[in-house]
């Protein structure tokens, strides 16, 4: 005979995280929703109801026993379920689950990353580096997350960490100090002592000579002490930027990466005397500008064929290139070491004159030194300079002519070989 199952009328609990509270010899548990319950500790959710599956005491919440009146009384000296609720909820112990536990901790890894970026520039160009690099750094020192300890105190421990291993310091602060004209001097001495940069000179506020402001870059640790010091000479000094990084975008002008220097030098080729000086080519910054546009147009360029490596093709047109630049500069060491005496100079056809004027590419080294105009902005596009470009940005020093050249014509073989085994 078949019997039938009564419904027992009781709302089970699952998907809970208990918080487990002991007093008076008593335990009293309550059922919250899983990630909640640190939310509300942290003043993140504010709503008990989206906190607690339900307003009630339980002495175990497991078996749904709920907790009698006479207990609360004993132990909290009220039988308000809402308000004992409450007092578990922020004094009770509280298990956390992996899950929980590894959110936070990448909530507070996250944190922490965001403010090393936000205080942290390279020390070369003064710019923030971006979050991903950040996080790459972090992850080469096997940094680990303490989370009984702030994100600001475990930020600066982390600069430091990372100081010592990859180019990043901690950015400038940037003050603006308003003190009497009589303490300039000694406050200037100080202030160099303590290696700051001054970033302008001291100017007289509101047009009265009794007192000067001036403008300064000090290193964070310092702030103390220039405050100290403001405090001794009975000035004031106001925080202009907590962190100096500087913005935009960033080109190879400013890493010097288009330097062409051009130095004219008149000599006789015959006679006893020889008058020698150094005048500037007329044409000399046209050619420096039509030089920079071919860097600029050159590196769009050359990162497109960069990305499209592999191919058979690119690769014998890099071989091309090389193989031309190479010539180039075969022509003009040539041409540099034609006369004696070892100067460097290239006869005219006209008379015993001889003109020393050269282009020399400071991002590929001593091998690329150019006479010809034409021939110094053909180096500036080939995929040589392009290459020693990238280099230089990476702190990479250049290779030669004949490097490049070994380089490209190996890559053409793997390249045709790979092509060859397709077919």
């Amino acid at each position: 005979m078949s019997t039938y199952k009564q419904p027992i009328g009781q709302k089970r609990l699952t998907n809970i995280a208990v918080v487990r509270l002991k007093k008076c010899g008593m335990r009293f548990e309550i059922a919250c929703y899983k990630n909640k319950v640190v939310s509300w500790r942290t003043r993140v959710e504010k709503d008990l109801d989206e906190v607690l599956q339900s307003q009630t005491v339980f002495s175990n919440v497991g078996k749904g026993t709920l907790a009698k009146s006479k207990d609360l009384v004993a132990a909290f000296g009220t039988d308000d379920q809402e308000k004992v609720c409450l007092e578990i909820l922020e004094k009770g112990e509280y298990q956390v689950s992996d899950k929980e536990r590894e959110m936070q901790a990448s909530s507070l890894l996250r944190d922490i990353t965001c403010l090393v970026t936000e205080r942290t520039v390279n020390p070369e160009t003064h710019r923030p580096y971006p979050v991903g690099i950040v996080e790459k750094f972090i992850r080469d020192i096997h940094f680990s997350v303490d989370p009984n300890r702030s994100s600001k105190q475990q930020a600066l421990d982390l600069i430091r960490q990372l100081a010592q291993r990859f180019p990043i310091a901690r950015a400038r602060m940037e003050l603006r100090l308003v003190l009497p004209s009589a303490a300039l001097p000694s406050v200037q001495a100080e202030l160099q002592q303590m290696g700051a940069l001054m970033r302008s000179q001291a100017q007289p506020v509101d047009n009265t000579p009794a007192q000067v402001s001036l403008v300064c870059q000090i290193e964070p640790g310092r702030f103390r002490e220039v405050d100290s010091l403001m405090q001794r000479v009975r000035g004031r000094l106001e925080v202009r930027a907590a962190a100096v990084q500087q913005e935009g975008d960033l080109s190879f002008d400013s890493l010097d990466e288009s330097e062409a220097t051009v130095a004219g030098t008149a000599m006789t080729a015959h006679g006893g005397g020889a008058a020698a000086g150094t005048a500037e080519d007329r044409g000399g910054q046209a050619g420096r500008d039509q030089a920079e546009r071919g860097v600029e147009a050159g590196g769009r360029r050359g990162v497109g064929a960069g990305e499209a490596g592999g191919v058979a093709r690119d690769a014998e047109l890099q071989a091309e290139a090389a193989a031309r630049a190479l010539r180039q500069v075969s022509v003009v060491d040539g041409a540099a070491t034609a006369g004696g005496g070892g100067v460097a100079a290239a006869a005219t056809s006209g008379g015993g004159k001889a003109s020393g004027r050269q282009q020399r590419c400071s991002t590929c080294g001593d091998g690329a030194t150019f006479d010809d105009p034409r021939l110094f902005r053909e180096h500036m596009k080939s995929d040589w300079h392009k290459h020693n470009m990238r280099r230089k940005v990476r702190g990479m020093p250049p290779v030669s002519a004949d490097e490049w050249e070994a380089d490209t014509s190996l890559l053409a073989d793997e390249a045709h070989d790979l092509h060859e085994y397709e077919k």
